[in-house]
């Protein structure tokens, strides 16, 4: 009976930990596509990037 209780404990944490690591990684590429659309844009890329002042030519929008 022990042994049972054990494993639908078990399967019960495994189920509920990959529900959050697949919420988790669905934030994260959520966050990586939003920066980088951000990133189209000279106000926010200004915030996400100080490289642009220091590189020769700037980034000009036609």
């Amino acid at each position: 009976m022990d042994k049972r209780n054990a494993e639908r404990r078990d399967a019960k944490w495994f189920v509920r930990s990959e529900k959050l690591i697949v919420r988790g990684i669905s934030l994260l590429a959520a966050v990586l596509v939003l920066a980088q659309l951000a990133l189209h844009f000279p106000a926010a890329r200004q915030l996400l990037s100080r490289t642009e002042h220091w590189e020769g030519t700037r980034y000009v929008t036609e």
